[in-house]
């Protein structure tokens, strides 16, 4: 190549470094974005929470207020700096603050059951909000489910502050408890810790099921067994 030919080939390769360096950066970027890892059934998005629902598929990028809808039997995995978010079946809910500096992440949990893992860190925590119950947490793994009669927030590790929709003041619950709060903004404590032993549970849990069926959710990620007679190791993840 002569000196003449090489000088008119130095525009074209300073404008390739330009997209492969912009292309690296956005990949970076994408680091910080709630990617979804995992899709089994069906689901669905609404982009911005307007317009036509589109199936959500795998790897896609959920961005703030995109609505998500599950189908029946099915679930969905969303990964979002460090924090892991879980929808079960027919679940309906909104992502919120994503990227906030002084906000945390808000997840609005229409109907259905989503189950956080929030790793302890610095940045941004994450408040669960459904129609009648507020949990916010930075550092822990628990569920909050709702359906017609109101919302139960159970808590598998760690501590979470839970309170009414329509309260200011925050009630802790520990791990092995739950609050559930009905339509009329009564407040119940239960005390599951004689019944779950890390990630098994005791089949007399079916009776919790049975009084009000959002418990089922439970067993998405506990092991429905007989804890006086089950010697098998423990599940070492959710």
């Amino acid at each position: 190549m002569n000196l003449q030919s090489s000088k008119a080939w130095k525009p074209l390769f300073a404008a390739l470094a330009v997209v492969i360096a912009v292309g690296a950066f956005d990949g970076l970027r994408a680091e910080d974005r709630a990617l979804v890892t995992r899709l089994v059934g069906v689901a669905r998005i609404q982009k911005g929470g307007e317009g036509a629902f589109q199936n959500l598929k795998l790897r896609s990028i959920v961005n703030s207020k995109d609505k998500i809808q599950t189908g029946p039997q099915s679930n969905v995995v969303i990964i979002y700096q460090g924090k892991e978010i879980r929808l079960g079946p027919k679940t309906e809910v909104t992502l919120e603050n994503l990227k906030s500096k002084d906000q945390p992440l808000q997840v609005k949990l229409k109907k259905g059951f989503t189950w956080i893992d929030v790793q302890k860190m610095k940045d941004q925590g994450v408040e669960v909000v459904s129609p009648t119950a507020v949990a916010s947490v930075r550092g822990t793994k628990f569920s909050v489910s709702h359906d017609e009669h109101g919302s139960a927030t159970c808590v598998c590790e760690g501590t979470v502050a839970t309170r009414h929709v329509d309260e200011e003041d925050f009630e802790d619950v520990n791990k092995g408890y739950s609050n559930d709060f009905n339509e009329e903004g009564k407040v119940q404590t239960n005390d599951f810790t004689k019944l779950f032993r890390g990630l098994k549970v005791d089949n007399a849990f079916q009776s919790e099921i049975e009084k009000d069926p959002k418990m089922q959710d439970c067993t998405m990620c506990h092991k429905m067994t007989d804890l006086a007679t089950d010697n098998s190791p423990d599940p070492t993840s959710y």
